[in-house]
């Protein structure tokens, strides 16, 4: 039987008597991450394919971590081959096209439409872009949660259930309606909610409850993530507040958002959005009047069906979504709603002079 990279990482790992908590240690990521790889949930970068590498002396070949068409060097992209189909959700099997020109997707093999020395320049141009923009990201991102915290030290806050703040399945089966809000067990971390929820998230508060700095949180460790999984999208900040105005086609709307807010090319931002290399988490969407919200919901319920692959966090104040769902709901797979600070949280989170 052939095995895998999967099984090749667990066997190596156990042979010599460690832990996934000890392997992690070792090539600096964290045991849950190792765990993805074991589970063949998720491809290790090139950076931890060298890294893993180094730890079992073994080379990439011994480890199944060699991409087709590679030297010793990681160049890129894992192929489809390697991807585990539940990575991609609701399709039957990995899709097979990949990008081989800046900003223009093909439905046929590289290898049939490239010559292998372009390819491999495409490749590489796309890992070092790629690489750039998470430094960006992580920077951005780091720079904003100092700023946004300040002296105040940050707390996990509560988060409660809200079922019925959302259309999905469930709803519509079931039909839940007038649920309140169930709080979810004390220290439930908003990442924890984000990879229950099937990717797709609404975050819920009342003004000053800490929306948008849990999205930072949220966004920082999925930077991370995306740093050592090469399969995973950028997760990327935008402010809902600039579609009000001329109201586009999300797509578009986004494309040109990610070239203005992160100073990247109207060439590069519409390659990455168009091939779905994105993680919006769109903040923002009571920054606009209560008719362009409406219409705000229509218009990411719309792309959102087009593009099941493409996760989606989306925060708001809650009165004015819930003003706006009466219309329509957002069609995401769960809700949360901020829970209001206690006083023992109120005192944790005061500044000590």
């Amino acid at each position: 039987m052939t095995k895998h990279y999967q099984m090749l990482l667990k066997q190596a790992r156990e042979e010599r008597g460690w832990s996934q908590k000890d392997v992690a240690e070792k090539i600096g990521t964290d045991p849950k991450t190792v765990s993805r790889w074991e589970r063949r949930v998720a491809y290790p970068s090139p950076y931890f394919r060298q890294k893993l590498g180094e730890l079992f002396k073994k080379s990439l070949r011994e480890l199944d971590l060699l991409n087709s068409g590679e030297s010793e060097v990681a160049d890129g992209n894992p192929p489809m081959s390697k991807l585990p189909v539940g990575l991609f959700e609701g399709a039957e099997k990995p899709p097979d096209w990949r990008v081989d020109e800046i900003g223009q997707r093909t439905d046929h093999p590289l290898a049939a439409t490239v010559p292998s020395g372009q390819h491999t320049r495409t490749t590489a141009l796309h890992q070092q872009n790629r690489s750039r923009m998470l430094g960006r990201l992580r920077h951005a991102y780091g720079e904003l949660l100092e700023y946004s915290l300040q002296e105040i030290v940050w707390i996990e806050l509560g988060l409660a259930g809200m079922p019925d703040a959302v259309q999905n399945a469930t709803n519509r089966l079931v039909r839940l309606s007038g649920h309140p809000a169930q709080a979810l067990p004390p220290g439930t971390s908003i990442l924890e909610v984000y990879e229950t929820s099937e990717r797709e998230l609404l975050i819920l508060g009342e003004p000053g409850a800490g929306k948008s700095t849990l999205l930072l949180h949220l966004a920082q460790t999925l930077v991370q993530r995306a740093e050592q999984e090469e399969a995973h999208p950028l997760p990327l900040i935008l402010r809902l507040s600039t579609w009000a105005e001329h109201q586009p086609a999300l797509e578009d709307w986004m494309s040109d958002q990610l070239a203005l807010t992160y100073d990247v090319s109207q060439q590069l931002s519409t390659q990455w959005v168009r091939n779905e290399h994105i993680l919006p988490l769109l903040d923002g969407l009571d920054e606009m009047d209560a008719a362009s919200r409406s219409a705000c919901i229509a218009a990411i319920n719309a792309y959102h069906r087009e593009h099941l692959l493409v996760p989606f966090v989306i925060c708001s104040r809650r009165t004015e979504y819930e003003d706006a769902a009466r219309h329509q709901k957002l069609a995401l797979q769960r809700a949360v709603l901020i829970q209001p600070l206690t006083f023992e949280q109120v005192s944790q989170r005061s500044p000590t002079r």
